[in-house]
């Protein structure tokens, strides 16, 4: 455990950039998984294709975006 923890402007500076990066890095991976879903997802209809436009409406909530966001 931490018993001591020294914030300085460096550190602070190359841990957000850090985490900056992780979340670009989280952001592509995203975006490929939305864009390799939608070529799939064209081959369903019905049933299927209702739970999905349901999911993409609970992950545009979770992310606070727009469900259109989950488009390809």
């Amino acid at each position: 455990m931490i018993e001591h923890l020294e914030v300085t402007p460096y550190r602070l500076s190359t841990a957000a950039a850090g985490i900056k990066a992780a979340g670009g890095e989280i952001e592509a991976l995203v975006g490929t998984l939305v864009r390799e879903s939608a070529t799939l997802s064209l081959q369903w209809s019905g049933d299927a294709q209702q739970a999905l436009r349901g999911r993409r409406r609970s992950w545009a909530s979770a992310w606070c975006v727009e469900p259109r966001s989950f488009h390809a």
